[in-house]
Order: structure tokens, then sequence, then C-alpha cells
């Protein structure tokens, strides 16, 4: 007991200041293990002591769990069809976008191959004006050196044989 009473003087005097002396007592006598220890063994319920308690809410926090449970599975649900409905918007007013864009980008190309189609008929009918104006010009050409120049009579015909 004296040489107890000595180290925990020790040990108070390094230990900090905070700590009082009755703290670091023992709290009871406690037996020292010897070789001999053995595990203490601990009860395992049975319904009959399940029923003798009645401080337990087994069935209660069981159906307060499903409730729980229930209740986020239905809110899950809830957010998954929401993100579904959205996303099948989203997705038609893309398709109809993507419909309006294809028809403005043919009538473009419509309009724009009218115009080419337009400017390619205007060519070919200035083309088709001069070539009838130049055959014009060169029956006229031909009309008027006819009328200038004396007829030369063929030399096989009949009556140049006859005179």
């Amino acid at each position: 007991m004296a040489e107890a009473t000595s180290e925990a003087v020790i040990i108070l005097q390094s230990c900090d200041a905070s700590i009082s002396a009755p703290e670091l007592r023992r709290r009871g006598p406690e037996e020292i293990p010897g070789d001999k220890t053995e595990p203490t063994p601990t009860p395992t319920p049975t319904p009959k002591d399940d029923n003798k308690n009645p401080d337990t809410n087994h069935n209660n926090i069981n159906v307060s769990g499903i409730a729980v449970t229930i209740l986020l599975a239905v809110v899950v649900v809830g957010v998954v069809a929401i993100l579904l409905v959205f996303y099948a918007k989203d997705r038609k007013v893309r398709a109809i976008a993507r419909e309006e864009a294809a028809e403005e980008k043919r009538k473009q190309d419509q309009a724009a191959s009218e115009a080419a189609l337009r400017s390619f008929a205007k060519k070919q009918v200035a083309r088709e004006r001069e070539r009838r104006q130049q055959i014009e010009a060169l029956e006229w050409a031909h009309r008027r050196a006819g009328m200038e120049s004396p007829r030369h009579e063929n030399p096989f015909d009949d009556r140049s044989a006859v005179a």
C-alpha cells in the first residue's frame, strides 16, 4: 500500500494540473486476472425476452421503416417520372426544330434552284435571239446580194440549149 501511494504521488505530480487526484484512484478492488481467464458470456435475446421487456419497440421500428422506405420509393419514382417527361418534351421540341430547319433548308434550296433555272433560261433565250438575228441577217444579206447582181443563167437549162 505504501508503494502504491508513493507511485500515485509521483504520477500526480507528472500529470496535468487539471486532473484531480480522486480521478486517478482505482474505482474499486478488482481481481487481477490469473492464468485461467474465461470469457464473459453474453446473453442472446429470445422471443420470450422480447415479450417480457415492454420498452422494446421492435415492431414499431419495422412499420416506420417500411413507411419511410415506401415514401422514399414514391419520391424516387416521381422524380424519375418527371425527368422522363421533361426529356420526352425536350426530344419532341428538338425534333420539331430539326423538321423546321430541314423545311427551311429545302425552301432555300428550292428558291436557289429556281433562281439558277431562271438565270439559265434567260441566257438560253438571249442566245436563241442572237442566233435568230444572225440567221435573219444572213438571209437579208443573201437576198440583197441576189437583187444587186444579175442572175446568171443556167447553162444546162433547156432554153439556153435551143437558142
